[in-house]
């Protein structure tokens, strides 16, 4: 019973409003839900409880599981992983602003064991391997880790956590030569692939292939998020496939996809998202909208 409590408050936390709306007969009703730090705490600590696989230090797809052992067994998704392991960092914020250092030095610990565990878990680190078990074979799974990497290095300073961002972004944005895709990014029409396909000797990504929400404002973020956390003044590579950009070409790249995404993927009067746009006709964002094909 306690358990549910714990999950029930997380469940609250997790709408990141004090809001909700219902509409009907064209009036919103607001409810207002009221939390307290001690909540909070209560909340991840029951999150933790229920969801960590403690011998491995990552998290679990839900209760019914004993153990996180694979994509296939009990491990959530190599995409949700990352949110986690941000979760853990907050913790650790909180617990920091709160000047709670016995709090503070079990969330740092906590974030180096999440870290660890999902090094070990999903191949390294290694974003050339497109394994389907444990390994990177969607765009967007490995988008999620260079916003949480850059994010893990703003807070901790620690120089792996940057080198694993500035890796996955590259990786994403131009390809592998080791799987043989040609990276997410359309040179032609803008905006970024969801996936290669097939995942074993793909195919270069085409007209028409598509262009998931999931993967171009996350670019936008980690892009983002490196501009503020790389140094100022690096010399721009001369390759053609660079494992790093400069600043300026961060926050370039940040930009244009944030653009190109809000052109195809926002309807504008609603602020809703449409999931996919093939970002080769003018307003596909509105065509999905149209068709209610809506995340």
């Amino acid at each position: 019973m306690k358990s549910k409590k714990h999950l029930a408050i997380m469940s609250i936390l997790l709408l990141s409003t004090s809001a909700w709306g219902v509409k009907g007969s064209e009036k919103t009703v607001q409810s207002t839900f009221s939390y307290t730090n001690n909540d909070v705490w209560t909340a991840y600590d029951g999150f933790n409880r229920t969801f960590l696989d403690v011998g491995k230090y990552i998290y679990k797809t839900n209760s019914s599981y004993q153990q996180a052992v694979d994509r296939h067994n009990g491990a959530a998704a190599i995409w949700c992983q990352p949110i986690y392991w941000d979760m853990a960092m907050n913790a650790y914020k909180l617990a920091k602003t709160q000047k709670d250092k016995q709090k503070r030095e079990y969330c740092k610990e906590l974030c180096e064991k999440i870290f660890a565990g999902n090094k070990a878990q999903y191949a390294g680190f290694d974003f050339d391997d497109n394994n389907e078990n444990t390994g990177w074979f969607i765009y967007d799974d490995i988008m999620w880790w260079t916003i949480s990497l850059a994010r893990a290095y703003e807070l901790f300073g620690e120089q792996e956590y940057l080198k694993l961002s500035k890796a996955s972004f590259s990786r994403v944005w131009y390809g592998s030569k080791k799987v043989g895709d040609t990276g997410s990014y359309d040179k032609e029409y803008g905006g970024m692939f969801w996936q290669w396909q097939p995942i074993r000797n793909p195919n270069p990504n085409k007209f028409g292939d598509g262009k998931m929400a999931c993967i171009n404002f996350p670019v936008a973020v980690a892009a983002l998020t490196l501009y503020n956390n790389v140094p100022k003044k690096r010399k721009a590579s001369t390759e053609t496939s660079p494992g790093y950009q400069t600043r300026e070409q961060y926050l370039a790249k940040g930009k244009e996809i944030y653009e190109w995404g809000v052109e195809n993927l926002l309807e504008k009067k609603t602020g809703r998202i449409a999931i996919v746009g093939m970002g080769t006709v003018i307003r596909h964002g509105k065509l999905m909208f149209i068709t209610k094909q809506l995340l």
